[in-house]
């Protein structure tokens, strides 16, 4: 079998029957300035790296982030809140502190991510420590005071009590509606 060499024109020609791209020279490309990526794909990229545990790419990635003045208060509170995590994430406790503390102070973005960097820091504290995240005692509810019996005075409902007595046996209510009026006087968070 012989080879032969092909012409540049004959290397053309079945480029563009079989649909391919000539290799370019090097000499011959011109590289374009790409245009930046937009907030929001620069945090999911962040995020893509802090998934896969990718920690120094994805502290990178939310560092370069922050660092452009064209992102929304909302991308910037997600990015430094993922930074405190990526601290987190490496049991850099000292660091995370300071970046939820920052979170914390920092105007122009939204109240829930102020209020979530004071609730993680709560957290890494804990995790700092050794112990859990979460403090069963933050989720329990306290039970509400329950009234004794003799905090209300006794009260007397009778057919022939009045409108005008106190509710004394002496002087009894003429309806229970008259008693419960007299309740909610005394306690006016009781509904019933």
């Amino acid at each position: 079998m012989q080879h032969t060499r092909m012409d540049t024109a004959s290397a053309l020609l079945v480029a563009f029957i079989l649909n391919l791209t000539p290799p370019a020279r090097a000499a011959d490309v011109k590289q374009e300035p790409q245009p930046p990526v937009s907030p929001d794909a620069a945090l999911e990229l962040g995020d893509s790296h802090l998934r896969a545990g990718d920690l120094a790419k994805a502290q990178a990635g939310y560092t370069a982030l922050l660092a452009r003045d064209d992102i929304p208060g909302s991308i910037r509170g997600m990015a430094m809140l993922r930074q405190a995590l990526v601290h987190e994430r490496a049991k850099d406790f000292a660091a995370a502190d300071k970046t939820y503390a920052a979170v914390e102070k920092q105007t122009g973005i939204p109240r829930h991510h102020r209020a979530m960097a004071k609730e993680r820091r709560r957290i890494a504290a804990r995790l700092a420590k050794g112990l859990p995240g979460f403090d069963p005692k933050w989720l329990r509810t306290p039970p509400p005071a329950i009234k004794v019996a003799g905090a209300y005075p006794q009260l007397h409902v009778a057919p022939n009590g009045k409108a005008t007595n106190d509710g004394s046996a002496e002087k009894p209510f003429g309806s229970l509606t008259q008693a419960r009026d007299y309740i909610r006087k005394l306690d006016p968070m009781r509904k019933g």
